[in-house]
């Protein structure tokens, strides 16, 4: 949708292209261009708030006018982008859709440190071969990103690659991110590698989703800290074996909902790491948790930890039918200002515990082992 229209006389621009009222710029199911603007040129968007390029798969979105880009060009190496850009490109963009552009890449590694300087929304979904969605040097970029969504990419393995950068710097990124959504990535493996050091400081994420990921093996390395995420879901990711470490689980002060479902390799939510049977995790705000259709369950935890839920509401728990305990070696199951002895049935610890002492709080059991409703 274009909110405003200018005319520009390009003659007296000297091959640069300059659009200074646009502010929404949407390119959608054009699998035949190749260039905005015909013969060799750049181009500013002073005002641009919003881009989308949608199923214009036969070009490349961005280039950076460079001496190497102008050398490939001029041997015939490269095909004009979509927007050859100088300098800063984008000052004021807030938002970024790119999709069904297939076979083409995202970004050129020639992008100013200072492009984007406003994105705060970045959509990236049904490109095939890309292996990372935001690579390193993209991560001092996109420093102000607060939600990002990327689905439909059948080669990710990772979505942030952190090689490359010190741990003064690195430590900054993505500071602003609020919202994360992972949809149908069959080649992911992780979020980023474990060995990826110090990682992202993602104490400011309110909500993670992830879906249909069969190949992750690892949501996210022990050291991350959640100290904001509110919900927490994660679908069909069947090569997960546990979904988070027992030092991730401390960190959930905040966590509203969690909901997991449909992952066939999973056996425990969190992690036996050998803690301590004195060990207390607190699950301070969380209200509604559901665990469904996963076969392979065992149990909430099977290490040593203290579970204490004082504000759970709802508890679903269906198709679960190895799962015979919560938790092998709790001790209690605290909500609220009460606390109960865990007893060995599970079915029969959230009935007597969660209804008949708790009345605010609904449970239902679905078959697990033998089959009951409650």
């Amino acid at each position: 949708m274009w909110k405003r229209q200018m005319n520009v006389d390009c003659s007296s621009l000297e091959n640069t292209n300059v659009f200074p009222k646009i502010t929404d710029l949407s390119l959608s199911n054009l699998p035949q261009l190749r260039s905005f603007y015909p013969g060799a040129h750049t181009s500013q968007w002073p005002l641009l708030e919003q881009l989308q390029v949608l199923d214009c798969h036969k070009l490349n979105v961005f280039a950076f006018e460079t001496p190497t880009f102008q050398q490939r060009h001029g041997e015939g190496n490269l095909d004009m982008p979509l927007f050859l850009l100088p300098h800063v490109a984008f000052p004021n963009l807030e938002e970024l859709e790119l999709g069904l552009n297939r076979d083409t890449e995202i970004w050129p590694e020639q992008f100013p440190v200072d492009s984007f300087p406003r994105l705060r929304v970045l959509c990236v979904y049904d490109y095939r071969d890309i292996l990372v969605v935001i690579p390193s040097f993209m991560l001092q970029i996109l420093h102000n990103l607060e939600k990002l969504e990327v689905g439909e990419c059948s080669s990710v393995k990772e979505v942030f690659q952190l090689e490359g950068f010190d741990e003064e710097n690195q430590a900054k990124r993505l500071g602003r991110l609020r919202e994360i959504k992972l949809d149908d990535l069959p080649g992911l493996t992780h979020l980023w590698k474990e060995n990826s050091k110090p990682g992202l400081d993602l104490q400011g994420l309110e909500s993670l989703e992830v879906l249909d990921c069969e190949k992750l093996i690892n949501l996210v390395p022990s050291s991350v800290s959640f100290q904001n995420l509110a919900t927490l879901d994660v679908q069909s990711c069947g090569s997960l074996r546990s979904l988070i470490s027992p030092s991730v689980a401390k960190s959930l002060v905040k966590l509203k909902t969690l909901k997991i479902g449909e992952s066939d390799m999973m056996e425990e939510v969190v992690a036996n790491e050998g803690g301590e049977a004195t060990d207390e995790i607190t699950f301070y705000k969380l209200q509604h948790m559901e665990l469904l259709y996963l076969p392979n369950l065992t149990s909430f935890s099977s290490g040593g930890y203290i579970f204490s839920f004082p504000s759970l509401e709802q508890m679903l728990v269906k198709e679960c039918p190895k799962m015979k305990m919560f938790s092998p070696r709790l001790e209690r199951i605290k909500v609220g200002d009460d606390e109960w002895p865990c007893q060995h049935d599970l079915n029969t610890t959230i009935h007597n515990s969660f209804i008949n002492a708790h009345g605010n709080v609904e449970a239902e059991i679905v078959e697990l082992g033998a089959s009951s409703a409650l």
